[in-house]
């Protein structure tokens, strides 16, 4: 079902008469540079997998209504993500429009059950966010020119 998600969007807009978007849609995803599909061994799906259930794992220890409300918008965005797992362009921008809260969610889910991890293991206060700023870096290194789907 999900693997022809992104094609039945673009039918369904199709059919509610916007042809402008179904069309642009159909380029996007047929793109030889963008339509491929997201490996599963791909750092992100497997990091997406790992912090789900980081989540759940914890879920009951989520101490304040910002933390569990971040927490859902955040299940949405992997959610999504896995939804458009067919089409990488897709996994990756739509499921991230969700999943920018983990910028927030992390240091709150972190300062939240610190008290959890020994003495000498909260050092990861501080890894976390360094691998997570050295992997944005890289990202953006070896990033691709950005073309907005209506300019394909």
């Amino acid at each position: 079902f999900y693997y022809n998600f992104p094609m039945m969007l673009e039918r369904v807009l199709h059919l509610m008469n916007m042809e402008y978007f179904s069309l642009k849609m159909n380029r996007y995803i047929s793109s030889i540079d963008y339509g491929y599909a997201m490996r599963f061994y791909d750092p992100r799906v497997l990091f997406l997998f790992f912090f789900t259930l980081v989540l759940y794992l914890l879920r009951n220890r989520i101490d304040t209504n910002l933390t569990l409300f971040l927490s859902k918008v955040f299940l949405i965005g992997a959610i999504v993500s896995f939804i458009f797992i067919s089409n990488t362009i897709m996994f990756l921008r739509i499921g991230y429009l969700f999943q920018i809260v983990i910028v927030l969610l992390i240091p709150l889910l972190i300062k939240g059950n610190i008290h959890l991890l020994p003495k000498n293991q909260r050092v990861l206060y501080i890894i976390i966010p360094v691998y997570f700023f050295l992997l944005s870096f890289l990202l953006l290194i070896n990033a691709n020119e950005y073309v907005f789907f209506w300019e394909v």
